[in-house]
């Protein structure tokens, strides 16, 4: 007979009436309501740390969330309604919402995260740069840098680890290093080596050269090749031509138009050879 479950209780949640009418006036019922609570689950999304769950009212002020997730390598972006794209937020990245609860049931809010993105620092001597990384993908592909008298083996971190190989591509399937990272180059001085015809000259490039070549106590276990870093027209590469001789003097055969197609050649077209002795893998 009063607001707020005041007074005397004529009926029950079901309109049964619970007692006999004993007002001789005209009255006014209020109605009763019971408030119910409700369970909120937070999903991390593969974070840990973070609050698990709270309970709220239907109509109440969404809580402010404390503690927050943290994953790593990644931002906290707020907890949204569902997992798509579309899904609406209801926390932002401080753990605030500005909603109030409307769901008559306990539900569950998801995390969403941002993959963060790293630097990687190259010192390849002669050439440094740097390029970025997102947390959980492949490094992309970086310049090869070239330094006089050596062959490039790769970027390690200061660990020591391997984090490029020598064709430039990463070794990583995935980064997983929360954090920029400084990579130096590794150089394998190439061996010794007097090429008799001289460097540089710009031949035919048809035609069948015999190379000359003089080591001096190469590795045994090891397989070498006489390497021409060649220019043609606006083409460059390296080709490679096995030596079979790990000490002394030698001669192999460089049957350039074996190696170039003539179809994309013109007769005025010359080969520039830079020759050097490099080990193959």
């Amino acid at each position: 007979t009063e607001p707020e479950g005041r007074g005397t209780q004529y009926y029950d949640g079901n309109g049964t009436g619970m007692r006999a009418w004993d007002i001789a006036a005209a009255t006014t019922l209020y109605a009763n309501w019971e408030v119910f609570h409700y369970t909120v689950t937070l999903d991390a999304q593969g974070g840990g740390g973070g609050l698990s769950d709270f309970t709220i009212t239907y109509g109440e002020a969404y809580p402010k969330v404390s503690p927050l997730p943290t994953k790593t390598g990644h931002t906290f972006l707020g907890y949204y309604e569902g997992t798509d794209e579309e899904a609406a937020a209801i926390y932002n990245s401080r753990g605030v919402s500005t909603n109030v609860y409307k769901t008559a049931g306990d539900s569950t809010l998801w995390a969403k995260w941002k993959a963060n993105t790293y630097t990687l620092t190259l010192d390849g001597g002669s050439f440094t740069g740097k390029v970025s990384v997102t947390y959980g993908t492949r490094p992309p592909a970086v310049h090869v840098p070239v330094r006089e008298g050596y062959v490039f083996s790769g970027y390690v971190n200061g660990d020591g680890v391997m984090i490029y190989g020598a064709d430039g591509k990463s070794t990583l399937a995935s980064y997983e290093t929360a954090a920029n990272q400084d990579l130096t180059a590794l150089w394998e001085r190439l061996p010794e080596v007097l090429v008799l015809k001289s460097a540089k000259q710009r031949w035919p490039w048809n035609g069948k050269y015999d190379i000359t070549y003089e080591v001096d106590n190469l590795d045994p276990e090891k397989r070498y090749a006489i390497a021409g870093d060649f220019t043609l027209d606006e083409t460059s590469g390296t080709v490679f031509v096995d030596i079979p001789t790990k000490s002394g003097e030698g001669t192999v055969m460089l049957d350039a138009g074996e190696i170039f197609p003539a179809e994309t050649l013109t007769d005025e077209a010359a080969l520039t050879l830079r020759l050097v002795i490099r080990k193959r893998e």
